[in-house]
């Protein structure tokens, strides 16, 4: 059994505008199709492997009782405007074994197809049954780049454009 999942989109933005959007820990809460993801603890653009950005984050169960917490999200990958990758830990705790992973390639000088991937390869059996991993279906991969896409039309418009550093 694939211990991945992957889901594409096009988008008709620039890949340097989608992938600026996408470094801003500030932006995650717009494209969570979740409903997990808050505020970024530490915005500002993710810029080299090794950078530390912290979540807050709010998980409801089954019978609707919600728990806040935060989390420190490892940059293990990022090569500017092609691909950046995070793992996953408590704050201020170990990595619990999953890592989050966007890749850009430009389609033509106006698309960009953005691949989402969630990887569980690395999780311990015991954060496995802890955190119910894989705890996401590929159809909340593609809602979440579809709202990327819609958040990227209600920040910038019909003009692209970057933001400053």
């Amino acid at each position: 059994m694939s211990e991945h999942l992957s889901a594409h989109l096009k988008i008709q933005r620039p890949v340097s505008e989608v992938f600026d959007f996408v470094r801003r820990p500030e932006h995650h809460t717009d494209f969570d199709a979740s409903g997990m993801v808050g505020r970024a603890v530490t915005p500002g653009p993710i810029r080299n492997v090794g950078d530390v950005f912290t979540m807050e984050m709010t998980y409801t169960d089954a019978a609707g009782r919600e728990t806040r917490y935060r989390t420190d999200n490892h940059v293990t990958a990022f090569e500017p405007g092609r691909l950046v990758e995070w793992a996953v830990a408590p704050a201020g705790g170990e990595l619990l074994g999953w890592r989050w992973r966007y890749a850009f390639h430009a389609d033509g000088d106006a698309a960009t197809v953005v691949t989402e991937t969630y990887d569980w390869a690395g999780t311990s059996e015991q954060n496995r049954r802890d955190y119910g991993v894989p705890a996401f279906k590929k159809a909340d991969l593609e809602a979440s780049l579809a709202l990327l896409q819609l958040a990227l039309v209600a920040a910038h418009g019909d003009q692209p454009r970057l933001e400053g550093d």
